[in-house]
């Protein structure tokens, strides 16, 4: 059984019932499944530009914001008419969210409903405008929740392979949940760590790298394991992500937002709408 409780699933317009039930369904034997449906309208003007709070009652005078508000109540219901119909056991919630900050608004319901897992649905290129307004870096570091983030485009929820790629610290939450994933799917777990020029980082980097591996052997898996050298990290990281044909790729929000880092680069590769992969990412716990 997946460690989820409190699932948040993202919703948009163009996301349709049948993706959402098919994604969720990894999830639902789980008896205490809360699933929180929430769709979020980002509602801009000069005062939420300039970061002023708005008040979602003056927001819905508004009769753009009325309409699209009423509209998203009609997709919500029909969705949850049909979570019942598929899961009547599974407890679900729906909100519409219209806030000029969505991503900070995201951040507060997930400490208000106390949320451990956020999926996020790539269902095509149309969905690119919605999806640009949902950091997810923001949220992970913020919310320190979890975003699982897959492509609704792809009916196969199976996963025969997960990616850890290791850095210069023990990735305890990426371990837990790469293993709740590899149990509930009979998956093989593959970690690598890409080394550098500096000779001390590239050996706490390498220590931690066979600590991972026996932590993993501890816990009854048999991780196949690469350790590479680059001056490109997230180029080799996209490449053997396709090499080994990952399902699933465990990664960390970034944490220098001025550099183009390891990170970002590779998230643009991996969270692209016609990308196969499921990414999830998490704050590290250090």
């Amino acid at each position: 059984m997946l460690p989820f409780k409190k699932i948040l699933v993202l919703i948009n317009y163009n996301i349709n019932s049948e993706t959402v039930i098919k994604k969720i369904a990894a999830f639902a034997d789980n008896p205490a499944l809360e699933l929180h449906f929430v769709f979020v309208i980002p509602y801009l003007n000069w005062k939420s530009i300039l970061g002023f709070k708005q008040d979602s009652n003056k927001q819905l005078k508004n009769k753009r914001m009325l309409q699209k508000k009423i509209e998203a109540d009609i997709v919500l219901n029909e969705l949850q008419t049909v979570v019942f119909k598929t899961i009547p056991e599974v407890a679900v919630y729906t909100s519409v969210l219209i806030d000029g900050s969505i991503n900070t608004a995201l951040v507060h319901y997930i400490h208000e409903n106390q949320i451990d897992l956020v999926l996020s649905i790539r269902q095509s290129l149309k969905n690119l405008y919605y999806s640009a307004g949902i950091n997810h870096n923001y949220i992970v570091q913020n919310a320190n929740c979890p975003i699982l983030s897959v492509n609704g485009g792809f009916v196969q929820q199976n996963i025969k392979s997960i990616l850890i790629p290791v850095y210069s610290f023990l990735p305890d939450k990426k371990i837990e949940l790469a293993t709740a994933f590899a149990r509930q799917y009979n998956a093989q777990i593959y970690i690598i760590t890409i080394l550098n020029d500096n000779e001390e980082q590239s050996k706490v980097i390498a220590d931690v790298f066979y600590l991972t591996y026996k932590r993993l052997k501890d816990e009854g898996f048999n991780p196949h394991y690469k350790m590479l050298s680059g001056a490109s990290a997230p180029d080799i990281l996209v490449q053997y992500a396709q090499q080994i044909n990952a399902d699933m790729i465990l990664i960390n929000p970034e944490k220098n937002k001025n550099q183009n880092s390891f990170i970002k680069r590779s998230l643009n590769n991996f969270l692209s709408p016609v990308s196969p992969l499921q990414v999830l990412m998490m704050q590290s716990n250090i």
